[in-house]
């Protein structure tokens, strides 16, 4: 999981109780292709790490790469 060590350095805590996820948009140009893949349109999510009681939350954006797979970008929300 790519927040693992953000997560760490946020709590001060090396394990990871929970992860919560929440979906902020989809972009309204979401395109595929025959196969199914997502070739246009960004998606971005919240997810909130629970560690040792304390919290740290992420943005996440995911941006195809227009091949099928996706480039993803973390970072961590104040």
């Amino acid at each position: 999981m790519f927040i693992v060590g953000a997560t760490q350095a946020a709590t001060g805590c090396k394990q990871i109780d929970s992860v919560q996820t929440s979906i902020l948009s989809v972009d309204k140009d979401l395109k595929g292709n025959s196969a199914g893949k997502i070739i246009k349109g960004d998606t971005s999510e919240r997810w909130v790490a629970t560690a040792c009681g304390k919290t740290a939350s992420f943005l996440v954006i995911y941006t195809p790469d227009g091949q099928g797979g996706s480039f993803i970008a973390v970072r961590a929300e104040k």
